[in-house]
């Protein structure tokens, strides 16, 4: 693999993670601070793993 490739990859990687980690402190935050389920933070952000 290219170093453009895996410079690439490892941008989008941390994006989709930043992104994800954003979207349990979102949730959590209307949550009262708790974290929710992964069956509820599926249906309310379309993430799964």
């Amino acid at each position: 693999m290219s170093r453009f490739l895996r410079e690439r990859y490892n941008v989008a990687e941390q994006m989709d993670r930043q992104h994800i980690i954003d979207e349990i402190r979102r949730t959590a935050a209307a949550n009262d601070g708790i974290a929710l389920g992964w069956r509820r933070f599926t249906e309310e952000t379309g993430i799964s793993y």
